[in-house]
């Protein structure tokens, strides 16, 4: 997620992500001075075609790129809310943990703080195990830390190694509730966190799998090429050589426009417009060990060039 644009670097970045190559620039400019020497130095006239054509055109286009960017823009939101709600859930589901369980009678409160850890550890493992698996990248290393090496071996030939690592989580709450480390009102309550991760791993699944309709895009896409091959017979007439810099600003303004909405529709491919999900496990990181009262606490992540992951 970019949180500035102070840095030039990170302008250029925005500029080549959502402008097209500068080649095509250079072809749509190329192609205008053509049509403007048929026009003006071949006495080409018919060519010169009303402005009603590219109205037209661009009202229709103008349709495709506003729903499709109001729909992609909707994408990037709920992909925000729906981190915002394992945030927020996270913390409710570690409170919980610390403050229902407690040692049955014979047992030290050694094992129950085991057990707390256990289980909030278990859950850091889990969303960055959703991270990884929505960005499709193979850093299954990071989640050593907070599993035991018996569990990262388990762990390492799973499908969905997040949905397994919710589901131990629902196995160590029975084993608990079984020894009595929980009532059963407890165990309902800290099952319902788990079906609430659940529910938000599906949501961020949904976005991952499911794109929008491609025929927008490929329409979207070949309304965009009718404008730009039309404007320079509708400009050339009134404007003569100043079609050539009118058409270069208003295909660059159109670019921008679907390409931004290309980038943001998809929200979970580690770019610089992604859900910062690198920096929100962090931060569920550090409120996590914090509350278990552990003093060495990582760092928050930090902007790099401007842009938080």
């Amino acid at each position: 997620m970019i949180v500035s644009l102070k840095d030039r670097r990170v302008r250029r970045a925005i500029m080549s992500s959502v402008s097209l190559a500068w080649r095509v620039e250079i072809f749509l400019l190329v192609y205008a001075g053509f049509i403007f020497l048929l026009y003006k130095h071949y006495s080409v006239k018919w060519i010169a075609i009303p402005s009603t054509a590219v109205s037209v055109m661009g009202i229709a286009l103008s349709i495709f790129l506003g729903f499709r960017n109001s729909a992609a823009y909707d994408r990037w939101w709920e992909a925000r809310k729906i981190w915002g709600g394992v945030v927020n859930e996270s913390r409710t589901f570690s409170m919980s943990v610390l403050s229902m369980m407690s040692e049955p009678e014979g047992a030290k409160k050694e094992q129950l703080q085991k057990h707390q850890k256990n289980l909030i550890y278990r859950h850091l493992a889990y969303i960055n195990a959703l991270r990884l698996q929505l960005r499709e990248q193979d850093s299954w290393d990071e989640l050593a830390p907070f599993l035991s090496k018996q569990e990262q071996k388990k762990l390492a030939s799973a499908k969905n190694k997040a949905t397994l690592l919710n589901h131990w989580q629902g196995q160590q709450l029975k084993e608990l509730r079984e020894k009595g480390f929980l009532s059963e009102f407890q165990h309902i309550e800290l099952n319902q966190s788990l079906r609430e991760f659940y529910a938000l791993q599906g949501k961020c699944e949904r976005i991952k799998k499911t794109p929008l309709p491609r025929y927008y895009s490929y329409f979207t896409l070949v309304f965009l090429w009718l404008f730009f091959f039309i404007l320079p017979f509708t400009l050339v007439k009134d404007l003569g050589i100043v079609t050539l810099p009118v058409c270069l600003i208003v295909t660059f303004v159109f670019n921008v426009i679907e390409a931004s909405g290309r980038y943001t529709e998809d929200p979970f491919e580690n770019r610089a417009t992604d859900t910062p999900m690198t920096a929100l496990c962090r931060t569920i990181e550090i409120d996590l060990r914090q509350l278990l009262e552990e003093e060495e606490l990582p760092e928050p992540t930090q902007p790099i060039n401007y842009v938080l992951m």
